[in-house]
């Protein structure tokens, strides 16, 4: 329950922005417990411990998970599972076995991710339990074990009463496909369930099951819910289904006639098409190729080049001189998969593409070609002004272990030792490592020396980070000089944003090209990040950018003030890692690594349990009314849409 700010969270934040547990103080804070196992002290503390992931606390979690009734169990076993802690091994089984179901759920969660064989026959037993949320959370979890043995329970699971725990059977089957499940897989196929059914085509298309074939193909055509299509339509391609391309071919040229035909369906029946080379399609992705919607003529582009055949360059070769950027860019991208040589001669003209965004991808595709020779170009990567090309450039150099750039590398990163830009400098000491990891640089070398004292001395927290685990791979040990991050919190007009959070429940309105999406902060597990998103709608620092990155039945993402996935407010804010799962409508930081989140977030489409504990959940999104139906618009975004900050809204929360 949200909560007044009090002196001691200051205490806590600042661990946080550390790394670094204060024991002492964190002693103190749990003690609370002791009098009220419901203090919001002891469980901000416990989740602060979490966050931080340090092993080494775990002592001080793990008696929390005797208090099975009461909230700061379930906090201790997130924690523990974060911290991914082995000995906590025996404990958060007792928890699982015994414990109520919301802390038997959090500690089947954790006692996955730790991961150890000896916890698959308590799984197995949790499989039968009574509880549909302790079945369900043992179901989804179950993949990460990657044991066999397990199948034979998800297989049962498949025929639960409770459609969300036949989800989870599914889900994991799909993360860890057994063909023994198969048979309960094919009697799943048309479940009542469109929940279900999204899911269940998955494996069976892993483990390319073709006798589901025409079965999924009627999904793909029929089912009325569109994420049923999308996951029919990838599970066609992934069995390679080619007797089923007539289906694909009908499903994509009805959606296209149609006044508001699904995008999504569109885009995902012309990569099946694409991915299963069916010459008899390749004049509807042409077609494709000619809508106005830059989207669809990026996504036919991707199948397009699919084929690898001079067909396929024929047409790459026109959208190569495509007014939108984006289209330009995702032919480029074609073109390193076409590997031909006339494929690469067009990308050479497109590495000096008028936007910078269409070069780098020119770069990254080039570098595909394994034959060829990029040191020319590599050069001229390393020292663009865009960091996005610096990284390209830096990531082909370790990939091909040219030891002749570390020099180059070195020049850069002096001459822009002031650069703000973080991508710049962790690209460059990646690169460093990279090189040294593989042998081809000494570890005595010279060059490393002065990267190292570089990252180790500047500003920035992350670029300190990187240049620890340079020197972890000299061999030298320099986490002490991690410290915190920069700005300090108590210098952040942020952290009057995180003491309004706990008063007020904050409602922002993004108005977008398809509807206005409501989202609502988490100002109590997210505080920091809630608080980082509201001062930037605040600011109007969202108005005008757009969706970035679309995939249909995964996430939209947007925030990038760049339009590619590449930029942020200038500054980083650490990870929130909370206990809240992945569900539909679900907000979440985007982040290119650990603590790397600024402005770019992401709204789910389903349920996507593999993120949860991974990306921070800062807020969820409401359905809107419309002429008086739900209307889940994130449904339907599509790249380019744009946003602006309608509404902020602050109603105080009631205690």
């Amino acid at each position: 329950m949200p909560i007044s700010w009090r002196p001691e969270y200051d205490s806590l934040l600042m661990m946080e922005d550390t790394s670094v547990i204060n024991r002492e103080q964190a002693v103190r804070f749990l003690k609370a417990a002791e009098q009220n196992p419901d203090s919001q002290l002891a469980i901000r503390t416990v989740r602060t411990l979490g966050i931080i992931g340090d092993s080494t606390a775990a002592d001080l979690i793990l008696p929390f998970l005797e208090k099975t009734e009461h909230p700061i169990a379930k906090e201790a076993a997130f924690a523990l599972g974060q911290m991914g802690v082995k000995s906590a091994r025996p404990a958060l089984e007792k928890a699982a076995l015994s414990g109520s179901p919301g802390l038997a759920a959090s500690s089947v969660e954790a006692l996955a991710k730790l991961a150890d064989s000896a916890s698959v026959p308590v799984v197995e037993k949790l499989f039968a339990n009574r509880s549909s949320e302790v079945r369900y959370a043992t179901a989804v979890s179950a993949w990460k074990f990657k044991n066999k043995r397990l199948s034979s329970g998800l297989a049962n699971l498949l025929s639960d009463r409770d459609a969300k725990v036949r989800f989870g059977a599914a889900w994991s089957l799909a993360r860890f496909p057994d063909s023994a499940a198969i048979p309960a897989l094919l009697k799943r196929v048309n479940d009542k369930s469109a929940y279900v059914r999204a899911q269940v085509v998955r494996p069976l298309g892993a483990l390319k099951v073709r006798e589901a074939a025409p079965a999924i193909a009627r999904l793909a055509e029929r089912d009325l819910d569109w994420k049923v299509q999308v996951n029919a339509c990838r599970a066609l391609a992934a069995m390679g289904a080619v007797e089923q391309a007539p289906v694909l071919r009908k499903i994509l040229s009805a959606e296209m006639l149609k006044k508001e035909g699904n995008y999504h369906v569109i885009i995902e029946s012309a990569l099946a098409l694409g991915n299963l080379k069916d010459s008899a399609g390749l004049g509807m992705l042409r077609a494709l190729a000619k809508r106005p919607e830059p989207f669809l003529r990026a996504a036919a582009a991707t199948a397009l080049a699919s084929y690898k055949d001079s067909l396929a360059f024929y047409d790459l070769n026109k959208l190569a001189g495509d007014a939108d950027w984006w289209v330009r860019a995702k032919t480029a991208e074609g073109l390193g998969n076409l590997q031909r040589p006339e494929a690469f001669e067009l990308l050479t003209k497109m590495f000096s593409d008028t936007d910078f965004r269409v070069r780098y991808n020119a770069l990254e595709a080039m570098g595909k070609y394994k034959d060829q020779n990029l040191n020319g170009y590599l050069q001229r990567g390393i020292d663009d002004s865009d960091f996005a090309m610096v990284a390209t450039a830096c990531g082909i150099i370790a990939g091909r272990k040219v030891s002749s750039f570390l020099s180059a590398i070195m020049d850069a990163y002096r001459k822009n030792i002031g650069a703000t830009e973080i991508d710049y400098k962790t690209s460059w000491l990646d690169a460093a490592q990279a090189l040294v990891d593989s042998g081809v640089v000494s570890k005595a070398d010279w060059r490393v020396d002065s990267l190292l004292y570089w990252g180790l001395n500047d500003p920035d927290r992350l670029i300190r980070k990187k240049a620890i685990e340079l020197g972890k791979a000299l061999g030298k040990d320099y986490s002490s000089r991690l410290g915190v991050f920069h700005p300090s919190l108590k210098n952040d007009s942020l952290y009057e944003y995180i003491k309004m959070l706990q008063e007020y429940k904050v409602k922002i309105t993004l108005a977008t090209d398809r509807g206005d999406i409501i989202i609502s902060l988490y100002g109590d597990k997210a505080p920091r990040t809630a608080a980082n998103f509201w001062r930037l709608c605040a600011k109007g620092y969202y108005n005008g950018l757009i969706f970035h990155r679309v995939v249909p039945n995964f996430v939209i993402q947007g925030g990038c003030p760049r339009g590619d996935g590449w930029g942020g407010p200038g500054y980083t804010i650490p990870c929130e890692y909370n206990d809240l799962t992945y569900e539909r409508g679900m907000v979440g930081m985007a982040l290119s690594g650990k603590d790397t989140g600024g402005s770019q977030f992401f709204i789910t489409h389903s349920s996507q349990p593999h993120l949860d504990g991974r990306y921070t959940i800062f807020g969820d999104v409401e359905d809107e009314r419309i002429d008086g139906k739900s209307a889940f618009v994130v449904d339907n975004i599509q790249i380019g849409d744009k946003m602006k900050v309608k509404e902020i809204r602050m109603e105080p929360i009631k205690r």
